[in-house]
């Protein structure tokens, strides 16, 4: 039972964005090409523009952009041992960007009453059901968390800046990383144990705030990703056989 329905008609179901992380991942894997990397780019920022998070795709965007061209520098001049070593990480990166895009937009767009109503849905065990809203919860709180250690740094003259790395790299690390991994662990055993309250675990059917739902505009979406995905398999293919 919902009590209130969807009235975005873009509004993106939780399960068609879960759906487009992994199409993903094992298209960018799979294929060797970067036009693969260029189509779910361009499919994560055309999403990210449509549920109006303009600001992060357009960082996402230069931030791409960046690596692409620094990828091609590396490669087009002789760097020595350092041009294969560089030239491997930018491509890493180029191809972990979309994903974390598509999870950027579920993070901020979708509430955990939809993620766990959207779960349920998937009809998953569960124990992954379980991990799956702990981790989805996680993210923006160790956020916040990264925020208040990066202003207490700040208050105590250590911060976090590209010059402090290089002049007290040991320093730095033991200031910002160790009090995070400390609260991460409180943090996951808070968001488990408020998980558990909730009664995510209970076998009985529950009733739900939102209507999460697939709609045209889902179905839209994942045609186009898996039509995209199918042709950069079969031209990357098509290239291996010439």
């Amino acid at each position: 039972m919902s009590v209130f329905p969807s009235q975005n008609a873009f509004k993106i179901d939780p399960r068609t964005l879960f759906i487009l992380n992994v199409l993903f991942c094992i298209t960018m894997f799979i294929v060797s090409s970067e036009m693969a990397n260029h189509l779910c780019f361009t499919i994560a920022f055309l999403l990210m523009v449509t549920v109006k998070m303009y600001k992060k795709a357009f960082a996402f965007a230069a931030s791409y952009l960046a690596i692409v061209f620094l990828n091609y520098f590396f490669l087009m001049y002789p760097f020595g041992n350092a041009k294969l070593l560089f030239s491997l990480l930018f491509y890493l990166f180029s191809k972990f960007i979309p994903i974390v895009m598509i999870a950027s937009i579920l993070v901020n767009t979708i509430k955990t009453s939809e993620m766990i109503t959207a779960i349920e849905k998937m009809k998953l065990p569960k124990g992954i059901m379980l991990a799956i809203i702990v981790a989805f919860r996680f993210v923006p709180t160790i956020q916040s968390e990264m925020a208040f250690s990066k202003e207490s740094m700040h208050l105590r003259g250590i911060g976090i800046s590209f010059k402090n790395i290089l002049r007290y790299p040991v320093r730095t690390v033991e200031y910002s990383l160790i009090p995070l991994l400390f609260r991460s662990l409180k943090i996951s055993e808070e968001l488990t144990a408020t998980a558990l309250t909730r009664g995510v675990e209970h076998d009985v059917k529950r009733s739900a705030y939102f209507d999460v739902e697939f709609k045209k505009f889902d179905g839209a979406i994942l045609t186009v990703a898996l039509m995209a995905s199918i042709f950069v398999f079969l031209v990357d293919r098509a290239v291996w056989v010439l």
